[in-house]
């Protein structure tokens, strides 16, 4: 039960810092995702012995190249895009309303945990997440 009440808790944390601090702008979400970057360049080889050890002989070499590699081009992807996943959605009106204009600003509704089967591998679960959560943290 210690790992769901940590995560709890960490939920309760994300969550009280959206409520206080909203959706973080462009330049925050560049600055996390370049934190991100660094974080998995700074750890790759502690993943990759933790990686051995769970799978009992698994190449670190293999590792960096099927774990670590395709985990920092998801960054890099989101970090080139995000600015246009940013931007509102122009939307047509109708004639009676012209010279108006509308648009879909994407707003977030809070935090999501994602939870994952430690047995998956570390860059099933970093792209899943992050074309999931990167996405949507854009639009938002």
């Amino acid at each position: 039960m210690e790992g769901k009440d940590h995560a709890a808790r960490l939920l309760d944390v994300q969550r009280a810092s959206f409520r206080r601090d909203g959706a973080p702008d462009l330049a925050k979400r560049l600055d996390r995702l370049a934190r991100l970057d660094s974080l998995v360049l700074a750890h790759h080889r502690a993943f990759a012995v933790a990686i051995d050890e769970d799978f009992g002989g698994r190449s670190r070499i293999e590792t960096g190249l099927m774990e670590a590699t395709p985990v920092r081009g998801a960054i890099r992807h989101a970090r080139r895009h995000l600015k246009g996943w940013m931007k509102p959605e122009k939307r047509r009106i109708a004639l009676t309303f012209q010279p108006g204009s509308a648009w879909v600003r994407y707003q977030p509704l809070g935090v999501v945990g994602i939870v994952s089967p430690g047995t998956t591998r570390f860059s099933s679960r970093s792209r899943r997440s992050s074309t999931f959560s990167l996405r949507a943290i854009a639009r938002s």
